[in-house]
């Protein structure tokens, strides 16, 4: 059985250190499982790796993985899997780059309903979109404003994964908080 808590806090640790060595995680019947954020030159992906001494099967692995993203705030999304070569470990991996740009359709989605039969143009949309997705009041508890107002590259990373959206909607979000846009509710 997979602690939520020890889960969360992986990954906290994950998307605060991205990269850093992973904080293992007891998912019980001897499997061990690590999450992190992976940067390569190809992008940047959400991992699960799972490991067991003895040989671990992806019918076993495959509700952990889905378990530990699920406690990761990710909603349902294709994943890459690969099992180790020892025959004991398998990783899973989601495109945060193509994950994000998903959420991000979807909270267009959700604006546009909430929204219906309002005219308003692609813009206002939008706004809407990262408003849903980015409520002022959490991005703000979420970081160091002066990072975020300096508009801190790591600081944008870390608020584009904590929030899984894309890093514009951030920089947008701040700038309409910036400008006044927001105060007014």
């Amino acid at each position: 059985m997979i602690s939520e808590t020890d889960a969360r806090a992986a990954w906290t640790h994950a998307l605060r250190n991205p990269g850093a060595p992973p904080r293992p995680i007891d998912c019980g019947s001897g499997i061990s499982a690590t999450v992190g954020i992976d940067e390569t030159p190809d992008g940047r992906f959400a991992r699960v790796t799972l490991r067991r001494e003895s040989d671990l099967s992806h019918d076993e692995s495959v509700p952990l993985a889905s378990q530990l993203y699920v406690l990761g705030r990710f909603e349902p999304f294709p994943v890459d899997s690969v099992r180790g070569a020892d025959g004991r470990t398998w990783h899973y991996s989601i495109d945060l780059g193509r994950y994000k740009e998903h959420r991000a359709e979807e909270l267009r989605r959700q604006a546009e309903k909430l929204l219906a039969g309002r005219t308003m143009d692609g813009d206002d949309l939008e706004v809407a979109a990262i408003q849903l997705g980015v409520p002022i009041e959490q991005l703000l508890s979420s970081c160091d404003p002066r990072k975020a107002a300096a508009r801190e590259p790591r600081t944008l990373q870390f608020l584009s994964d904590k929030f899984q959206v894309p890093e514009r909607w951030i920089a947008t979000q701040l700038s309409l908080y910036e400008s006044g846009e927001l105060s007014d509710g």
